[in-house]
């Protein structure tokens, strides 16, 4: 053996490279592998994210509603009042109508007519032309009704909209970050333009993604509500029902903790 390493010192250095290349080939492999498990774990979080954090299309429409309310607060130093009642003393118009020359709706704003309640001869017309901005973006793949609306107030005398009064922001002494302006339900079955909106009673359900007269959406694990400061947020369904409560109420004087 001796001799023939002697004799053959190319066959000694091919052998030797060879090893070399065969070495690095399984650190380059054990290399790799640390790597793509690396990513593994970091990127796993975000593809594993529930969609219960929603979309931004959600966010976006409550964003737009939060601020046609503003605006209108600014014009009118006051909110819309959830209801308007008619001169027979019925319920004619919603807070929606009253917002539209707000939402970049003035062509709606404009063939809405006032003198005749929502369901009237010219306001019918107007039910099919439901603006995006209060219509899930997911309600045409859940076959709702094209003139039913995804996002409602909470109307009670608890509440920020005690029905046919207009209240302003500091008639809200709970805090604009800690009180409930509009929330998402899933399904409703309530046209855009009809003064109904949720009872503080059909409220108190904690959010979830259930159809029906209660705080939902079409994500896992609760919904999306507008607060008057503006912002929007995700309310899980395990939120504490005390918290809950006191998130839609405008002067319990509760103590709201993080939610």
């Amino acid at each position: 053996m001796t001799k023939s390493n002697r004799e053959n010192p190319v066959a000694d250095k091919r052998d030797a490279q060879r090893s070399k290349e065969v070495w690095w080939r399984i650190v380059e492999a054990v290399v790799a592998g640390f790597v793509i498990l690396f990513l593994i774990v970091i990127l796993m979080p975000a593809i594993q994210q529930p969609v219960s954090r929603g979309p931004s299309p959600c966010k976006k429409s409550l964003k737009q509603i939060g601020l046609a309310l503003h605006n209108y607060h600014d014009k009118y130093s006051c909110f819309p009042p959830a209801i308007v009642l008619g001169p027979d003393g019925k319920r004619w118009h919603s807070w929606r109508a009253l917002i539209l020359p707000f939402l970049d709706e003035p062509e709606l704003a404009k063939q809405y007519r006032f003198d005749e309640p929502w369901n009237g001869p010219n306001n019918s017309r107007l039910l099919p032309k439901c603006p995006k901005s209060l219509r899930c973006y997911k309600a045409d793949e859940l076959g709702l009704d094209p003139s039913h609306t995804s996002y409602l107030t909470v109307v009670g005398s608890e509440t920020s909209w005690p029905g046919t009064e207009s209240l302003r922001l500091s008639e809200i002494p709970d805090g604009h970050s800690n009180t409930v302006a509009v929330v998402e339900v899933r399904e409703a079955g309530i046209a855009w333009l009809a003064p109904v909106d949720l009872s503080f009673a059909d409220a108190l359900a904690t959010p979830s993604n259930f159809s029906g007269l209660r705080p939902s959406s079409v994500h896992e694990g609760g919904c999306h509500v507008l607060l008057f400061d503006g912002t929007v947020r995700f309310v899980n369904s395990e939120i504490a029902p005390d918290i809950w409560r006191a998130l839609l109420t405008r002067d319990g004087g509760e103590e709201v903790r993080d939610f």
